[in-house]
């Protein structure tokens, strides 16, 4: 039995509890972060924060409010644990925080084990139409209670603008207070989640579940035609698109959002009509195909290039959408008594996603650890080249494991890549957007190789260069180790002194050649090629640092490499 609560005073309690939320949220950000001067410790105080009020607000009601506070410390403690303990595989706190990977597996943690949480304290941890139903009220109570917040807020600078027009402007000065705009939105939502509470014989799921089920049968049509058209086509076609992955495995769960929503948590005898037991038993089968095809693509990208924290992430999702294709796949060839079977493999599913979300913010599933050691392997077995290595993804992105990956990339790199590595770990110390124009100019001098051997940089020739050609030419080779080079030599007989011909690659298959040069004034020239297609831009520059280019002159010298001719200009 549901708790009967005091209309009045849940109101009150929620709403208070609301308005306590917002403010502490606030009074977080603005005491308690800029004063400690922890930036680990600030975040297991704010994911505590955050893990109790919001549990507490959605499960009050569905549980008394004292109850719904016992049962919030839990999830005030275990999240925020077990993100304090993956903060640790990254430099800051602030590089964690651009993670979506470590930020989904949290509000997995924080939204997930709510509907379990709910039916544990009934004592019924595994009762699925508890399960059911209190997962479905959730969500269209927060959803609601979101869209109402937004009305509210629409209303209230109306009315602000109404009143302003006699002079009235308080609304107008008030929102300019922060712990107000925190205070109220906590209380709006806090009240909004009691009304809703008490309106939920109203609010039933039932008719989100009827509009579902209308999808149902043009969805499976859909998988149907796509199942019979694969070998058709063939596995090329159907991974030459981009994101395949990602498109067969969000199919494999919206199925299995169907599929949950047309059965409800009812006998299938007892609402479904014949074709939609049958559709349902169809679309149970197509699962394995979809989720099998899913993981095969992204073992593909793996088999290829090694793993990455997305792939690893990509993996985790493949194994709860395999979980569920093949339980359910399972459940419909056993026949007699399916749609029971359907429904515990929900709860398996569930808890799979759950524990895969604890195990990625722990030592036991590292998706930063395991690409960068992934990527080292690969290299050491000659399986991948420099150009390949993602070394700005590893210093910027893959934490603590990444740079340890690039520290030990060092000693076996050659010297190009070696300065890569160095450009990388500097980049993820220092920011290239921080980096003044003094900064990019003497980050170009490193970079650059020159031809030929034993060449350096005419230093007038600096002054041929305006900043925006000076970061062009260093984002181009901070690409790869096969990027860019200049070519030092007289090159335009027509001026003075040497001048610089500049080859850089752009994009995949893109290669542009630049001339630098001073006239007889001492004035900049800049003669530039379009940018030529070339399916080996690489190999260009490479071949010109082995020395394998001339330069020629028709009117002016041009750069050959090979059978490739390139002559900047000034048209």
């Amino acid at each position: 039995m549901e708790p009967k609560l005091d209309q009045t005073a849940f109101r009150a309690t929620l709403g208070l509890l609301g308005l306590v939320t917002g403010l502490a949220l606030w009074s977080l950000d603005t005491f308690v972060i800029t004063q400690l001067g922890a930036p680990r410790l600030e975040l297991a105080i704010s994911a505590a924060a955050l893990g109790f009020f919001s549990a507490t607000l959605m499960m009050s009601g569905p549980m008394l409010i004292g109850r719904a506070m016992a049962w919030a410390c839990l999830m005030a403690t275990l999240p925020a644990a077990l993100l304090l303990w993956a903060s640790f595989r990254y430099v800051s706190v602030e590089a964690l925080a651009d993670d979506p990977i470590v930020l989904l597996a949290f509000a997995i943690l924080l939204t997930v084990p709510l509907p379990f949480l709910i039916a544990a304290d009934r004592g019924m941890p595994r009762d699925y139409p508890t399960l059911f139903n209190e997962s479905w009220r959730l969500v269209i109570r927060a959803a609601a209670a979101a869209v109402f917040l937004g009305v509210f807020w629409g209303v209230y600078f109306i009315c602000s603008l109404l009143l302003s027009l006699v002079g009235v402007t308080l609304l107008d000065r008030l929102v300019d207070q922060a712990p107000f705009v925190f205070g109220l939105s906590g209380l709006v939502i806090g009240l909004a989640l009691a009304v809703l509470y008490e309106m939920r014989r109203y609010l039933s799921p039932l008719l989100l579940l009827r509009l579902l089920q209308l999808l149902l049968v043009p969805v499976t049509a859909v998988v149907v035609v796509f199942v019979v058209r694969v070998p058709l086509e063939g596995l090329d076609q159907v991974f030459s698109g981009l994101s395949a992955a990602a498109t067969l495995l969000a199919m494999t769960f919206g199925l299995a959002t169907l599929v949950t929503s047309a059965l409800d948590c009812e006998p299938s005898e007892a609402g479904l009509t014949w074709l939609l037991r049958w559709t349902v038993q169809l679309a149970c089968c197509l699962m394995p195909v979809l989720a099998g095809l899913g993981a095969y693509a992204v073992w593909l990208r793996v088999a290829q290039y090694g793993w990455t924290p997305e792939r690893v992430a990509a993996a985790c999702i493949c194994a709860v959408a395999l979980t569920y294709a093949l339980l359910y796949f399972w459940a419909v060839v056993r026949r007699g008594n399916w749609d029971p079977r359907i429904r515990q493999g929900n709860i398996y599913a569930a808890l799979i996603g759950i524990a895969l979300a604890a195990a990625s913010l722990s030592p036991l599933l590292n998706p930063q650890r395991i690409a960068a050691q992934s990527q080292l392997a690969l290299f050491s077995a000659g399986q991948t080249d420099a150009t390949q290595l993602p070394v700005r993804d590893m210093a910027r992105d893959w934490g603590v494991a990444g740079q340890a990956a690039l520290e030990t990339l060092r000693a076996q790199a050659d010297r190009d890549l070696q300065i890569l590595l160095d450009d990388a770990l500097r980049e993820s110390a220092t920011p290239v957007a921080l980096e003044t124009p003094e900064e990019q100019r003497a980050a170009l001098a490193r970079l650059l190789p020159l031809m030929p051997a034993g060449a350096s940089w005419p230093e007038p020739l600096w002054d041929a260069l305006d900043a925006d050609q000076i970061a062009t030419w260093l984002a181009a080779c901070r690409a790869g180790p096969d990027s860019c080079v200049a070519v030092i030599g007289e090159s335009a007989p027509d001026l003075p002194g040497d001048e610089a011909i500049v080859l850089l690659v752009q994009g995949a298959r893109f290669v542009s050649a630049t001339m630098v040069g001073l006239d007889a004034a001492g004035e900049p020239v800049n003669y530039v090629t379009r940018r030529q297609t070339s399916d080996e831009a690489r190999e260009l520059v490479r071949a010109t640092r082995q020395g394998d280019y001339t330069l020629e002159v028709p009117r002016r010298r041009g750069l050959v490499i090979g059978a490739t001719r390139l002559f900047p200009s000034g048209d």
